[in-house]
C-alpha cells in the first residue's frame, strides 16, 4: 500500500530491500505472519493485531515500524527524511522519534551547519542520531564539532576543509570510546596531533580512514597502533610521511584487518605488509612501485 501511493520512495528497490512482513488482511483485519521472507517484527503477535488500529486492512502500527526500519538502513539524506515524514501525519508522528533520525547525512542541505548553530544537534528529537555525516562541507569549523550528538557512534567529515587538530581534539572528547567508525577524507590541517588524541579518546575504532591527510606521518599512525587493536578497515590512501616502520606497527596490531588501503603511497615496501592477517579481503596498492611478488 505505501508503495503504491509513495512509489517515488521505492525508485531503486529500497522497499524491497527492508522487507518487514505482510500486511493484514483485508478482510478480517488480521495480521497474517510472513511465509517467503523473514519478518523484521513480530506481525503475528495477536495482541498486536487486536490493539492496533487498522486502516485500509493494514496494522497501522507495521507501517509505522516498516518505515521505522526503512529509514535506518536506506541510503536516504536528510532532504530524503525530511520529504518522506511531510507524506502523512503518521510519519509526521514517527519524525517526532529520535529513532527515524538515527542515521542523518546532512551533506546535501544549503546550510548544514545550521545543525549545530540553532542547537538541533543536542535536542530530544536528534538525541538518537548514530551515524553522522557532513561532507564537502566549507563552513563547517572546529567549534562545531563540540556540539555533536551525545549518542554519536560513526562520523563521516570528507573533505571538510577548515577543520583543524582542534575540531579532531573536540570530537574525539565528545564521541570518546563510543566512537566504532570516522572519515576525515583530504584535510591537509590535521597532524600528528590529531592520530595522537584519537588514540587516547576512541580506542574502539573499527573503520577508520584518514586518506589524504598528508600531514599526519610515522609518529601519529605508531600512536594509533599503540592503542586501537580493533580496526577492522583502514585506509591510509595518500599518506607521503609514513615509513614502511609505522605501517608495518599498524597492520601487526590489528590483525582483524579485512580492508587495507594503501593507494598512491610509493615508499612502502614489501617488508610493511608481511603482517597482514589471514582475514584480509580487500587489498589497495595500487602505485607502490616498491613491491615485489
Amino acid at each position: 500500500l505505501f508503495d503504491k501511493h509513495h512509489s517515488w520512495v521505492n525508485a531503486h528497490g529500497i522497499m524491497e530491500a527492508c522487507y518487514v512482513g505482510k500486511l493484514a488482511d483485508s478482510d478480517s483485519g488480521a495480521v497474517t505472519s510472513p511465509s517467503d521472507h523473514e519478518a523484521a517484527v513480530d506481525v503475528g503477535d495477536p495482541a498486536m493485531a487486536s490493539s492496533e488500529p487498522v486502516v485500509a486492512g493494514v496494522s497501522c502500527n507495521l507501517i509505522v515500524r516498516g518505515v521505522l526500519v526503512l529509514a535506518e538502513t536506506a541510503s536516504f539524506d536528510a532532504v530524503d527524511l525530511c520529504a518522506l515524514a511531510a507524506t502523512c501525519c503518521e510519519l509526521r508522528s514517527c519524525a517526532a522519534t529520535p529513532a527515524f533520525w538515527s542515521t542523518l547525512d546532512l551533506s546535501r542541505l544549503a546550510r548544514p551547519t545550521c545543525f549545530f548553530d540553532e542547537g538541533l544537534s543536542r535536542s530530544d528529537c536528534f538525541s538518537g542520531v548514530c551515524d553522522l555525516r557532513l561532507q564537502f562541507c566549507d563552513a563547517l569549523t572546529d567549534t562545531h564539532l563540540e556540539q555533536l550528538p551525545p549518542a554519536l557512534k560513526r562520523l563521516r567529515l570528507d573533505h571538510c576543509v577548515n577543520l583543524t587538530n582542534d575540531g579532531v581534539r573536540a570530537l574525539a572528547a565528545c564521541c570518546g570510546h563510543r566512537l566504532e567508525s570516522l572519515s576525515i577524507y583530504w584535510n591537509v590541517h590535521i597532524t600528528d596531533a590529531a592520530a595522537v588524541m584519537l588514540s587516547l579518546k576512541c580506542p574502539k575504532l573499527t573503520w577508520l580512514s584518514l586518506s589524504g591527510c598528508k600531514k599526519i606521518g610515522s609518529r601519529g599512525i605508531l600512536t594509533l597502533a599503540s592503542r586501537c587493536r580493533g580496526l577492522g578497515s583502514l585506509n591510509l590512501t595518500r599518506l607521503p610521511l609514513v615509513d614502511d616502520v609505522a605501517l608495518g606497527a599498524i597492520i601487526q596490531a590489528n590483525q582483524h584487518i579485512t580492508e587495507l588501503r594503501i593507494y598512491a603511497c610509493s615508499q612502502y615496501s614489501d617488508a610493511s605488509l608481511v603482517s597482514l592477517g589471514a582475514r584480509l579481503q580487500l587489498l589497495d596498492c595500487t602505485g607502490l612501485e616498491k613491491l615485489t611478488d
